[in-house]
C-alpha cells in the first residue's frame, strides 16, 4: 500500500476498502500513537486497547474508549453508540 501506521492514509484505505466512512467507522488499537491518534485524526472513533506492552503517554483524551482488554470489545462499541 506504500504507507505504514501512524500515517492516516493507511487507515482511510482500510475504510474505503469496507465502502465505510470515518464517522461510521470505530478503529480498535493497542499503540496509542499509531492507531489511536491518527484515526481521530481522520475522524473515526476509537477504543484503545491499554495494554502492557505499549507506553502510556501523558495526555489520553483523544481515545473515545479505553479498555485493558480485548473481551471488553462489546461494552466498549456499546459505549460508542
Amino acid at each position: 500500500m506504500g504507507v505504514r501506521k501512524p500515517d492516516s492514509k493507511i487507515i482511510s484505505l482500510a475504510i474505503d476498502s469496507i465502502n465505510s466512512n470515518p464517522d461510521e467507522t470505530a478503529v480498535v488499537g493497542d499503540s496509542y500513537t499509531n492507531d489511536i491518534l491518527p484515526s481521530k485524526q481522520i475522524g473515526c472513533k476509537t477504543i484503545w486497547l491499554h495494554v502492557k506492552s505499549w507506553e502510556t503517554p501523558p495526555d489520553t483524551k483523544d481515545a473515545d474508549v479505553i479498555i485493558n482488554s480485548f473481551n471488553k470489545i462489546e461494552e466498549a462499541i456499546n459505549k460508542l453508540l
